[in-house]
């Protein structure tokens, strides 16, 4: 077993509004301005459960209409660490690989829920959370 267990995931806020001026004879559309926001927090009742807040948005550049969508979309996972992982490597842990797993999951929801809408479905590109190795939480 892996030192961190997903035990739930849901999402919190889903903002998804269709750009009616997207030129949609762009075979590639930039996806414009990606920003991630990561967060933890830890429970006040079990010692090794925590809460990842993984924000995701795209805001498409101002001028152009070269992205079909806005997007929010803000999901929440609660893992569990094993009580073994070093102490000093827990946020660490949590905040890239705990990440890593939420913004799987958002990628292919929001795959799914674009898939639906009038423009071409919207697959999130890699990213890694490594930048976040010895970064405090909020």
């Amino acid at each position: 077993m892996a030192p961190l267990q997903l035990k739930s995931y849901f999402f919190t806020d889903i903002s998804i509004k269709v750009n009616p001026d997207f030129n949609s004879n762009i075979d590639n559309p930039d996806l414009g301005e990606l920003g991630l926001n990561v967060s933890v927090t830890s429970s006040e009742q079990e010692e090794n459960l925590f809460q990842v807040d993984l924000e995701i948005r795209i805001e498409p550049k101002e001028d152009k209409n070269i992205f079909p969508y806005q997007i929010k979309l803000v999901t929440v996972g609660i893992f569990e660490i094993s009580p073994k992982w070093p102490k000093e490597k827990v946020m660490d842990l949590l905040k890239i690989t705990g990440a890593s797993i939420l913004y799987s999951a958002a990628r292919e929801f929001l795959l799914i829920i674009t898939s639906r809408l009038p423009w071409k479905p919207v697959m999130l590109p890699t990213v890694s959370f490594a930048y976040l190795k010895n970064k405090s939480s909020r």
